[in-house]
């Protein structure tokens, strides 16, 4: 019986843990940053909003320190961009 009492007492631990891992994990209370609109209505091409390429999810940005090194040994500077996908999340 005492072995019954420490097994459950031990999985009622493990099972607060794994609520409070996912909870954490998945972001219950962090809200995920979203672009506002504008409130004026425009038509035509200048309707676009120009936004920088950052992942509004993870806050990815684009790699600037990159560098292509040519066969002759030359170095240049390359900017290796976020693959940014856009989807509906519920």
């Amino acid at each position: 019986e005492r072995k019954k009492k420490k097994m459950k007492s031990t999985l009622a631990v493990l099972i607060i843990a794994v609520v409070i891992a996912s909870a954490s994990a998945f972001g219950v209370y962090t809200p995920v940053n979203v672009a506002q609109r504008q409130s004026t209505q425009r038509s035509g091409a200048s309707s676009m909003v120009m936004r920088a390429r950052v992942c509004d999810l993870l806050g990815k940005r684009p790699n600037r320190q990159a560098r292509v090194v040519t066969f002759s040994h030359k170095r240049n500077k390359k900017v290796q961009h976020v693959n940014l996908q856009s989807k509906i999340l519920f």
